[in-house]
């Protein structure tokens, strides 16, 4: 029979026993001891029947040994997924004001940390397979990126006087409050602000300009 234990005493012990914790022992009301021997007890989390805080009451009391068991958010469950309210609920630990280059190395120990995966997106094409086009850099209150070489690994595109001189003013002027040495994202004024490009390249896309020993070459905005 299984009779639980109700002394006082009882309320010292930690809900969760962990491998450093000093032993626990009862006596009984003949005189005989006993050595409390925790058992692993496994928590059902299912669809059907959810953990209301996805074990997050049991991450807090080991110290984070025991991690959550909630499930990464997928297009095979993403249809159950369920809300909780309990205050021990796993969630985000909030955004830490951080910055991270998004290098090869760096996303391999994202993937390290945390076992999930982060992809980086590289290769998308200005101009698709069926000839959609992204827009022209030129056009005001656009948008576009720029990735950053070595002005050895690409060739100049040839364009307009007026374009190529508000394309490397915009760019140059990024410099002081970007510090992605790898991209380059550029504004296109709707005012004008003297930023004007030359009639022949409203329908420029694709784009290489080269200032001193860098290469700024124009790369899809998901890139």
């Amino acid at each position: 029979m299984n009779i639980g234990a109700n002394a006082n005493v009882c309320d010292q012990l930690n809900d969760v026993t962990e491998e450093r914790d000093p032993p626990v022992f009862g006596q009984l009301r003949d005189g005989s001891w006993l050595q409390f021997d925790p058992r692993l007890k496994l928590e059902e989390n299912t669809i059907d029947s959810p953990l209301p805080d996805g074990g997050g009451l049991v991450n807090a009391l080991t110290s984070d040994e025991t991690r959550c068991a909630n499930a990464p958010r997928t297009f095979l469950n993403e249809d159950f997924c369920s809300l909780s309210n309990s205050s021990h609920a796993c969630g985000s630990a909030g955004t830490p004001n951080l910055m991270i280059e998004l290098d090869a190395n760096n996303i391999k120990k994202f993937h390290t940390i945390t076992g999930q995966y982060v992809y980086a997106i590289l290769g998308l094409p200005l101009i698709d397979v069926n000839g959609v086009s992204q827009p022209s850099p030129c056009e005001p209150g656009l948008n576009s990126r720029w990735e950053i070489m070595h002005a050895d690994l690409c060739n100049a595109t040839a364009m307009g006087a007026q374009t190529n001189a508000s394309l490397v003013e915009l760019l140059l002027g990024r410099e002081g409050s970007d510090t992605n040495t790898h991209l380059r994202d550029i504004y296109f004024p709707v005012s004008g602000d003297g930023f004007v490009c030359d009639a022949a390249d409203i329908s420029l896309v694709e784009a290489s300009i080269i200032i001193g020993s860098q290469c700024f070459k124009r790369v899809h905005p998901e890139q």
